[in-house]
């Protein structure tokens, strides 16, 4: 009798652990429009369902421009390359599977809430703590889109609306707060290492897709007032938001001065480190 009472013991507890093990998995499912469940879900908790209306979410990123100075493109924070304002996500690190999987990073990201991502403006954010975030965006997302707590990872995107921080990104290194008019391409590009291994914890050497190696030679677009696009300004000519927007394919405006606090837009943009002699 003891002893079927210890296999009984035993028995609960293998439920209860596997019970927690599972918990642990936040309420993962697949919603499917017009795409299919991608291979290898194993034995996860996966919900396939089908909907005639897609999810929208919200996420940060970059505004890039080409070096000639014909096209616009939008780039992730913290992994992942150039895109459009309608794509179909890649696997950044060559691997032989569809975007998103679930043994992988890739996918679009974006969050649920809209505050969620707004937190992330103005801020320090990407691989070397070095890049700051200047847009906003509405998505709207389709295929496979894998839906987790705060937010998803999705096949396909189409980027519904852009918002652009509306403080001049130089005035803010100098200290001072003043309403940005144009945006203007960095003279030199965004401070992207070729390989981002180290975000991502693969080896050093694993091959990272080609798109990503771009951003190294796409200039910044930032926001400047009138008087930084005088004499001395960026070396490539600034635009204004409706040329910038013509050129990328969406909605693009400033976002309400009062979405950041002054102190954190300048805090984003001051020198991260000290100037040497």
């Amino acid at each position: 009798m003891e002893l079927a009472g210890l296999v009984g013991l035993a028995a609960a507890a293998l439920v209860v652990v596997a019970a927690f093990g599972f918990a642990l998995v936040p309420a993962l499912r697949a919603f499917v429009w017009a795409g299919r469940l991608p291979g290898g879900w194993g034995a996860l908790p996966v919900e396939d369902v089908e909907s005639e209306e897609a999810p929208r979410g919200w996420k940060c990123a970059q505004l890039l421009i080409s070096p000639e100075g014909g096209d616009v493109r939008l780039a992730g924070v913290a992994i992942g390359g150039l895109y459009a304002a309608e794509d179909v996500a890649v696997c950044a690190f060559n691997r032989p599977h569809g975007a998103p999987c679930l043994r992988c990073e890739c996918g679009f990201y974006a969050f649920c809430d809209r505050a969620d991502a707004a937190a992330l403006l103005a801020r320090r954010v990407g691989y070397d703590g070095q890049v700051v975030v200047r847009a906003l965006c509405e998505v709207e997302l389709s295929g496979t889109v894998i839906v987790c707590d705060r937010g998803y990872r999705a096949e396909r995107q189409c980027v519904l609306q852009v918002g652009v921080l509306p403080w001049c990104a130089d005035c803010a290194a100098r200290g001072s707060l003043v309403r940005a008019r144009l945006l203007g391409a960095e003279a030199r590009p965004a401070p992207v290492p070729p390989s981002v291994a180290s975000y991502a914890k693969q080896a050093a050497t694993e091959a990272i897709h080609l798109t990503v190696r771009l951003r190294l030679t796409w200039p910044v677009l930032r926001p400047l007032c009138l008087r930084c696009v005088g004499p001395g300004g960026p070396s490539a000519p600034a635009l204004t938001l409706g040329e910038a927007a013509g050129r990328l394919g969406t909605e693009l405006r400033w976002l309400d001065p009062a979405l950041v606090s002054g102190q954190r837009v300048l805090a984003a943009h001051s020198p991260r480190f000290a100037a040497g002699p």
